[in-house]
């Protein structure tokens, strides 16, 4: 059975018909998402979940595409939670999926440190409607919408290619836009720039309106030549999807006029590339292929040490605060 669980910035806005003034139908209410999913409050919502709710935890497992298969007949290929998100804030729906890819991150990489994500739960999915801007910056990378969405730029659209590589993403109502009188209280559209707004209506997104969007964790995720898979007992793999979501990052920050062979030099010398091709006629794509450079040359032996510090402090992010150790007399 799904359980819903929903989030309003507007506590007026709930239902009175359900206790405690959530909505009928609804497993958990919460009328401020602020920092809800960080790692501060996440424990607090996951004893929500278990212990009060009585959700059974059941891990959402990536498995390798030979394998995957297996994935419909296994415990854990049960629906998790489904978290209906509306924003009114762009600074929140930005963060709201930043934590999102952060939590998938850390369940992959990171699930034997005990860190609490929502994806103990299943493959809990989020529902949440966007303002055209952010809307295409998550699916501009997306096989139905990348040749629509060209204009958007390269960090986006390498942005929009980690999470399409991550979630299977579902535009809903067929990729018609909402009003804001389709939610109370409304959810005012954020306003584009007239040449941006121009583009987005060329590529059938009138800007005035908001989109909504499913994120649902995929079963397996292929990256070029390298499978992904959670609790691998393999020390290479057990970091993987950090070391492309890193990659992407970097590889979307590149100038157009830059050789690859350059970058690739400079970032790992032992690597001795014979293209010529610059980095603006490559796609996200092609930098999701390429991923396989990278994976076998971030370390520390084999990256440059200026570009090995940089990875090192993108890992600490998701890396669990340590404790202070207690010294008694």
């Amino acid at each position: 059975m799904t359980t819903a669980i929903a989030f309003c910035t507007f506590a007026s806005s709930a239902s009175k018909s359900g206790a405690g003034g959530a909505p009928k139908g609804v497993a958990a209410y919460r009328s401020s998402l602020h920092d809800l999913l960080s790692r501060e409050e996440c424990s607090t919502f996951v004893k929500l979940l278990e212990e009060k709710r009585g959700i059974e935890k059941k891990p959402h497992i990536i498995r390798k595409r030979e394998d995957s298969n297996a994935a419909d007949q296994s415990p854990s290929g049960a629906r998790g939670p489904v978290i209906v998100s509306t924003l009114p804030a762009l600074s929140q729906q930005q963060a709201l999926i930043k934590t999102l890819r952060e939590h998938l991150i850390e369940h992959v990489c990171f699930a034997t440190r005990n860190v609490d994500t929502i994806f103990q739960f299943g493959d809990t999915r989020l529902i949440t409607f966007l303002p055209v801007g952010l809307f295409g910056q998550v699916i501009c990378s997306a096989p139905n919408y990348a040749n629509r969405l060209e204009f958007m730029t390269r960090v986006q659209k390498h942005s929009s290619a980690v999470l399409n590589a991550l979630f299977k993403l579902d535009v809903l109502n067929d990729g018609n836009g909402f009003s804001s009188a389709d939610f109370a209280p409304g959810i005012l559209a954020k306003e584009e720039t007239e040449s941006r707004a121009k583009k987005f209506l060329e590529a059938g997104f009138p800007s005035d309106l908001t989109y909504g969007l499913s994120f649902t964790p995929r079963r397996s995720i292929q990256l070029g030549d390298v499978a992904i898979s959670t609790h691998s007992a393999v020390k290479e793999e057990k970091n993987a999807l950090l070391k492309f979501v890193f990659w992407m990052e970097e590889t979307g920050k590149l100038k157009k006029k830059q050789k690859l062979k350059d970058v690739l030099r400079d970032w790992f010398p032992g690597e001795k590339p014979k293209t010529e091709c610059e980095v603006g006629s490559l796609t996200a794509k092609d930098f999701v292929v390429l991923f396989a450079v990278a994976m076998r040359n971030i370390q520390a032996e084999k990256s440059s040490s200026a570009f090995y510090e940089s990875y090192k402090k993108f890992e600490a992010i998701f890396l669990p605060e340590k404790k202070e150790e207690e010294y008694f007399d």
